[in-house]
C-alpha cells in the first residue's frame, strides 16, 4: 500500500481509478507517460482490482505505480447485487487507502466511480477529472430504465466536475447538450496509438497462415465479443463466393471458439490468438484492409471512435468501417478506406467488388492519416485540460 507523503511532498498525487484488472489499459497507461512528463504531481497512481493472476502492486514508470486492491471471494462472482456490493467494497477499500494521503487530482475512468470522486472532491479538497471512454449513460446492452438511471446519476454528480475528458467529439457535443457544460470545460482526447517503429519483415501473416501473397487479406483486430459484428463478419465471408478475399480475426474473448470452428470450416477464414498490445500494429501491417465494423447497438457505438481504427492507420492500411458519424468523418478526410452499412448484405457486396487497385488507392490516404493522427497533439489537448484547473487553484 502507499504510505502518506504529505509531509515530504508539495505536488501530491494524481489518483486514476478504474474497475478493471489493468492488464492491457494502454489509454491510461499513454496518460499517464504525459502527465508525468509535465511534473505537476509527485506521483501518479492507478487503482484497479486484484484478480489473484498480476501483482497486487506494480512499478509502471518514475514514481507511477498501479496498485491491485482484493475483492473478498465470495463477491467476485454471481449475480448484479454482488458485483454491487464487490464494487462498493473496493470503492470503500480506496477510500480507506487513500483518504490520509495529499490527492491533488483524481481521475475517474468511468460513470461507477465518479461518485467516490466527488467524495474527494468535497472532502479532501482534489481537483476531479471524468474521464468517460465511452458514452458512460448509453452502453451496449443496457436497458431503457438503466440508462435513465445512470443519466439521473450522472446529470447531479458532473456538476462536481472541474474537466470532462471525452473520446470523440460526438460524445463531447452530447454532454455539452445534456448538461449545459461550457466549452472549456469538456476536452476530446482521441485514442490515438503512440508512434512506434513498425518491422513488418518479421510477421508475414499470409504465409503463416497459408494465404497466397497476391491474394486480400482483411484482419479484425481486437476482442471477440458481442457488440462487434463477429458473427456477421464470418457469416458474410463464408458467403462470399471469392477465394482470393481472406477473414483474419486476431484477438480473444467468448466468441474465440466460434471463430476457430468458422477457420476450421472455410478455406478463406482464419484465426490467430490474441498478441501483445506493442505488437498489434505490427501483425496489422502484414493486412490489406483492417475491418471495423461496429454494430449500431446503443449510441456509445453509433459515437464511437475505437483506438483500432488508429492503429490500422498507423499501420499504413485502408479500413473498412461502420457508416457512422465519427469514423466516416475520418474516413473521408483522409480517403483512406470505405464506410458501409454494418449489415451482412452490403459487406458481402463491398467484398465482391473489392480489388487490389482500389486498395492500393486508399493506402496512400492511410499513410498521409497515419502521420498526421500522433498521441502528441492528444496529449497536448488534456495538458491544456490539467493546466486550467492547476492555474485556477493556484490563483486562490
Amino acid at each position: 500500500m502507499p504510505e502518506s507523503n504529505r509531509s515530504t511532498h508539495h505536488k501530491g498525487i494524481n489518483l486514476h481509478i478504474y474497475p478493471s484488472r489493468f492488464a492491457h489499459r494502454t489509454r491510461i497507461l499513454k496518460q499517464m507517460r504525459a502527465i508525468w512528463d509535465w511534473h505537476c504531481f509527485d506521483e501518479i497512481h492507478v487503482v484497479a482490482i486484484h484478480d489473484g493472476v498480476l501483482p497486487q502492486e506494480e512499478q509502471i514508470g518514475p514514481d507511477q505505480r498501479v496498485f491491485r486492491l482484493t475483492i473478498p471471494a465470495i463477491l467476485q462472482s454471481g449475480g448484479r447485487l454482488r458485483r454491487v456490493l464487490a464494487h462498493l467494497f473496493w470503492m470503500v477499500k480506496i477510500h480507506r487507502t487513500y483518504a490520509k494521503q495529499t490527492i491533488r487530482c483524481i481521475n475517474c475512468h468511468n460513470l461507477g466511480t465518479l461518485g467516490l470522486g466527488v467524495w474527494f472532491k468535497i472532502r479532501y479538497g482534489s481537483l476531479l477529472i471524468y474521464d468517460a471512454h465511452e458514452l458512460e449513460t448509453q452502453r451496449n446492452g443496457w436497458p431503457t430504465w438503466l440508462c435513465w438511471a445512470t443519466g439521473v446519476i450522472e446529470r447531479l454528480l458532473i456538476r462536481w466536475v472541474d474537466q470532462l475528458i471525452v473520446v470523440g467529439p460526438a460524445i463531447a457535443a452530447w454532454y455539452q447538450n445534456h448538461y449545459g457544460l461550457p466549452d472549456n470545460r469538456v476536452h476530446v482526447v482521441r485514442n490515438v496509438p503512440q508512434k512506434q517503429p513498425i518491422i513488418s519483415e518479421s510477421i508475414d501473416l499470409k504465409r503463416r497462415m497459408g494465404i497466397p501473397a497476391h491474394h486480400i487479406l482483411c484482419i479484425y483486430v481486437g476482442l471477440l465479443d458481442s457488440g462487434r459484428n463477429i458473427t456477421m463478419m464470418l457469416e458474410s465471408f463464408s458467403r462470399c463466393h471469392r477465394s482470393d478475399i481472406h477473414l483474419l480475426m486476431l484477438g480473444y474473448g467468448p466468441l474465440s471458439n466460434t471463430c476457430q470452428s468458422m477457420a476450421h470450416a472455410h478455406d478463406t477464414i482464419h484465426y490467430h490468438p490474441a498478441v501483445a498490445p506493442d505488437q498489434v500494429v505490427n501483425y496489422i501491417t502484414a493486412a490489406d484492409v483492417g475491418l471495423v465494423l461496429i454494430e449500431q447497438s446503443c449510441l456509445s457505438y453509433y459515437y464511437c471512435l475505437p483506438n483500432k481504427l488508429f492503429e490500422c492507420l498507423m499501420a499504413g492500411v485502408p479500413v473498412l468501417t461502420s457508416d457512422f458519424p465519427e469514423m466516416s468523418q475520418i474516413v473521408h478526410t483522409h480517403a483512406c478506406g470505405w464506410c458501409i452499412p454494418p449489415a451482412d448484405e452490403a459487406l458481402v457486396n463491398f467484398l465482391q467488388e473489392l480489388h487490389i487497385s482500389a486498395i492500393e488507392q486508399k493506402h496512400h490516404g492511410a499513410k498521409q492519416a497515419a502521420s498526421l493522427l500522433d498521441w502528441h497533439h492528444e496529449a497536448n489537448t488534456m495538458k491544456q485540460a490539467y493546466q486550467e484547473i492547476i492555474d485556477n487553484t493556484q490563483k486562490y
